[in-house]
């Protein structure tokens, strides 16, 4: 199965790539397609603003594969890997629905995103309200949010130092995107407490808990800490190549 193309992501690692594009609507990448795969007029008849679907190949994930996982909403609760959205499946792959944000000859522009750099897409479906949504009226048995712990969302300050290096860099062509993107979308990654389950809680060894962290999103190294367990601070911004 050859891949159709390949997203440019704002997120360049696993760490702060929010586990539901949803969850962070200001996200933004590109999906380039490729020549030799895809034929020429493939993206025709796709409107912007709209949604797709996208199918896509995990290839940053372990292939450690269970038939139940703790996902991490459910408070140490094991669910069915089909039951929950683990990247951790037999067969490594993700679907997502996608904003579409413009639309070109080999390309779409996209927001609310979930998918880090790299990432292979094998197809594109189009969102059609009246066949992927559920039927009304029906009842269905389905996970629900009340089900799980209580997505809280974490304050984000950013320092005023963080907020002129990024102007700095805007007026001098340092990064193509305005500084009030990038800062939300930071502060949308951020607010969903990136850490992994094992960074929660004090150190085995140290009786401490990790307090300061890196994340890379627009090819920027974000430094950032845990001010308490509901508040974070970026306090510094390093841009990489």
């Amino acid at each position: 199965m050859k891949p159709i193309g390949y997203i440019d992501s704002c997120f360049q690692e696993k760490f702060a790539t929010p586990r539901q594009g949803v969850l962070s609507p200001s996200s933004r990448a590109r999906l380039n397609l490729c020549p030799q795969t895809v034929g020429e007029g493939a993206l025709e008849g796709l409107k912007s603003p709209g949604f797709v679907w996208l199918i896509w190949r995990f290839h940053s994930s372990s292939r450690q594969v269970k038939g139940k996982i703790k996902p991490p909403r459910l408070g140490g609760k094991k669910l069915g890997v089909f039951a929950s959205r683990s990247p951790h499946r037999p067969n490594p792959m993700g679907l997502s629905l996608v904003k579409v944000e413009s639309v070109g000859p080999t390309w779409l522009d996209l927001s609310g995103i979930d998918l880090i750099d790299g990432t292979a897409v094998l197809d594109i479906k189009p969102y059609i309200a009246d066949y992927d949504s559920p039927p009304r009226g029906e009842q269905l048995q389905v996970l629900t949010s009340t089900e799980l712990a209580p997505l809280k969302a974490l304050r984000v300050s950013v320092a005023d130092s963080v907020r002129l290096q990024l102007q700095s860099w805007h007026s001098e062509g340092g990064i193509s995107h305005p500084a009030d993107l990038l800062l939300q979308t930071v502060c949308e990654s951020l607010s969903l407490d990136p850490r992994p389950l094992a960074y929660r809680r004090p150190s085995a060894r140290s009786g401490q808990m990790k307090q300061d962290f890196v994340c890379r999103i627009f090819s920027i190294d974000w430094h950032f800490r845990y001010l308490n367990e509901e508040e974070i601070e970026v306090f510094r911004a390093v841009q990489k190549p």
